[in-house]
Parts: C-alpha cells; sequence; structure tokens
C-alpha cells in the first residue's frame, strides 16, 4: 500500500482514485473504532445538583464515571440554555454553556442538551457521549472528498 502511494505521487491522475480509497478504509475504521469503544448515556439534575456519573441504557454497565463533576448553574427554559460547571478532583471549576445544536467539549466528552419539563422549569437533561473514532471518520471523510476532487479534476483535463 505504501509503494502505491509514492507511486500515485508519480502519476497524478491515480492518486485521487488512491486517496478514495484510503479515505474509505479511514472511515470503515473509525466506525469500528467507535462501534467498539464510545460510551454515551445522560445526566438528569437539577439547578445546583452535582454528578460525577452518568446513566448509560446499557444494561451490562448502567452507570459511568467521568472522572470529575459536573454542576448544573442555571437551566433557561426560554432558549433552552444550560450553564455548567466542570469541577475537577483538584478543584478547578471550568464553566461551560451549552444550548440546542451547540454542546459542550471538555476532554474526551460531548455534551449536548436533550430534555426539559416544562413543569420543572430548574431541571434539565444532558446527553453525553465519548467517541473516540469520531475524529478518524472526519480524516477519511477529507481524503474522499479531495480524492473525489482531484479524480474530477484530472477526468475534465483528460477530456480536453
Amino acid at each position: 500500500m505504501i509503494l502505491k502511494f509514492f507511486y500515485s505521487l508519480k502519476n497524478p491522475r491515480k492518486f485521487g482514485a488512491f486517496a478514495m480509497h484510503l479515505g474509505a478504509i479511514i472511515i470503515l475504521t473509525g466506525g469500528i473504532i467507535t462501534a467498539l469503544y464510545r460510551k454515551s448515556g445522560y445526566i438528569s439534575f437539577s439547578k445546583g445538583e452535582t454528578r460525577r456519573f452518568f446513566e448509560r441504557s446499557n444494561l451490562k454497565s448502567p452507570i459511568k464515571s467521568l472522572g470529575f463533576s459536573v454542576r448544573l448553574d442555571n437551566f433557561t427554559l426560554k432558549n433552552f440554555k444550560s450553564t455548567i460547571s466542570i469541577i475537577e478532583n483538584d478543584g478547578h471549576i471550568i464553566k461551560g454553556n451549552l444550548r440546542i445544536n451547540h454542546p459542550f467539549k471538555y476532554k474526551d466528552y460531548v455534551f449536548y442538551q436533550a430534555a426539559f419539563n416544562p413543569s420543572q422549569p430548574d431541571w434539565t437533561v444532558l446527553d453525553v457521549v465519548k467517541d473516540p473514532g469520531v475524529e478518524i471518520v472526519y480524516i477519511g471523510f477529507f481524503l474522499l472528498d479531495i480524492g473525489a476532487i482531484l479524480t474530477a479534476i484530472f477526468a475534465m483535463r483528460k477530456e480536453n
């Protein structure tokens, strides 16, 4: 495979196809990593409460430790926005805001605004996701796109 890569550099018409195939392999690899190592669940809490764990729907391990604490400082029902504090074991505090389609990222975790209850305006649910394969998939799609663009460019040049 490495030899094909260096050969493709000498023959730019084949580089596009090589990049697309490599991108597809990388996407599949990222998908496998996600399937094996992705952790997801939710945190349900009211204003002022702190959680160190998130709940999972997986019956084998229904509760998973975050390795730090998350406190809900505020939840605004009007704009569906949460203000949270991440509290590290050493006491260091990091503030964050999240709302619909604007998650908060900390370390390997992503927190998404998920649910609320109109009868309890200070209560909310955050989805918690740790997905080590997502960046790998993005790299694969980038290579796939570059390969498709190069293939199209060289195909147009060949016609002219």
